[in-house]
């Protein structure tokens, strides 16, 4: 799959294909060789722009209680993902349920009949943790997990600034 992703020029989805097989399995030489051959293609290509892993972790890193945050495209697939950990469930399944969440919400908004125009932002709270997902493209969106105390408008307002940036770099 994620060599069809590279002869489709989209070598960020790519990337994260061999990311996941790496994580689910670590043995895998053959993968890990790939994957380090890809990410120094795509860091060359990138001359001195920030990487999708240097936004998302800057997200994390700035944002007190912030958990995790992702870079999905709407069907699923993580482009990126930085975690750091703390959360009382599998962040990663939590941004895929979000990704069909998040399709759906935005496909209600963009309907014709519908006057409320796209959606810039979706936040779900509860008890555990608050995530935001904003649209970046039309295919992807960047997602952030928080805990219940942490500083939800400082997410919110990283999370904005990146958007753009990050939309620069998937086209």
């Amino acid at each position: 799959m994620a060599e069809l992703f590279l002869k489709q020029g989209q070598p960020e989805r790519a990337i994260a294909i061999y990311r996941h097989v790496v994580r689910e399995r670590p043995d895998d030489a053959k993968a890990r060789t790939r994957l380090a051959e890809l990410e120094q293609q795509s860091q060359q290509k990138e001359g001195g722009s920030m990487s999708f892993r240097d936004h998302i972790q800057r997200i994390v890193d700035q944002t007190p209680g912030a958990i995790a945050c992702s870079i999905m495209g709407f069907d699923g697939i993580a482009i990126d993902s930085y975690d750091v950990g703390g959360a009382e469930v599998d962040v990663q399944i939590l941004f895929t349920e979000y990704a069909s969440v998040a399709h759906q919400v935005r496909r209600a908004f963009e309907d014709p009949t519908s006057s409320v125009g796209a959606m810039s932002e979706m936040s779900v709270s509860s008890g555990k943790f608050i995530s935001i997902v904003r649209p970046i493209t039309g295919e992807y969106f960047v997602a952030a997990v928080l805990k219940p105390d942490a500083l939800v408008g400082k997410a919110r307002y990283l999370l904005r600034v990146a958007a753009p940036k990050i939309a620069a770099e998937l086209t």
